[in-house]
């Protein structure tokens, strides 16, 4: 069984803090949703916000990524993992553990309240805290709006590199050369097509086949 990390028992008086801080935003009041464990040195596929969104103040954070707990989202990436040669072990984050349905009503928030966008940057801070210490091999970001927001915080620079045919992180010590692959929806009504998977699939495959020395050292010669 591969290591991992807990974002509860690392992070989680932060993310406390971070709640009880800007209790009276709005959608702060639904609490979060976390995914506990990440595992070290595995595929990491990267989302925006849990899509839930109850009335009431419930914080919770999961223990474990269970496919039988929400099959059509999980399933999906449990099976794209085994097909990039993972064997079904990967890890899960949202950089947002907001609890909301419509990413279209925090961005609108994210662009009209300086507060709140204050709030998401540092729970964006947490989610690449958390991404230093799982030290994936390779990150799927699965959601057009976490391209956005992961590309233009300043917290991670990435930049496309013409020798893998993808991007990979050029700023950060703990993940430096990492290479990314900014994806579409994995799972859901507007998933990739079956094509688009398979290539994404072989993607992945190759550029783990390369040494990850040679991406390092790739990296350093720019």
């Amino acid at each position: 069984m591969n290591r991992r990390i807990s974002i509860k028992e690392l992070f989680g008086a932060q993310y406390v803090s971070l709640w009880e801080q800007y209790v009276d935003l709005p959608l702060v009041d639904r609490g979060y949703d976390i995914v506990d464990h990440l595992y070290i040195g595995s595929l990491l596929f990267v989302g925006l916000n849990p899509a839930t969104g109850k009335d009431i103040r419930e914080e919770r954070i999961f223990e474990e990524i269970v496919e039988t707990s929400y099959p059509k989202y999980y399933g999906p990436l449990s099976q794209l993992s085994h097909d990039c040669g993972f064997n079904g072990s990967y890890s899960y984050i949202d950089l947002l553990g907001i609890r909301c349905t419509s990413q279209k009503t925090i961005k609108e928030y994210y662009f009209s309240s300086p507060t709140f966008k204050e709030f998401c940057y540092k729970q964006l801070h947490l989610s690449i805290k958390a991404m230093e210490l799982a030290k994936p091999k390779v990150v799927i970001v699965c959601n057009a709006y976490a391209r956005e927001l992961l590309k233009g915080s300043g917290f991670l620079r990435i930049t496309f590199d013409n020798r893998i045919g993808t991007y990979r992180i050029i700023n950060n010590e703990s993940l430096k050369g990492t290479p990314v692959f900014l994806s579409g929806m994995i799972s859901g009504q507007h998933a990739l097509d079956v094509g688009s998977r398979e290539r994404l699939a072989w993607h992945v495959n190759e550029v783990v086949k390369r040494s990850m020395k040679d991406i390092k050292k790739s990296v350093n010669e720019d």
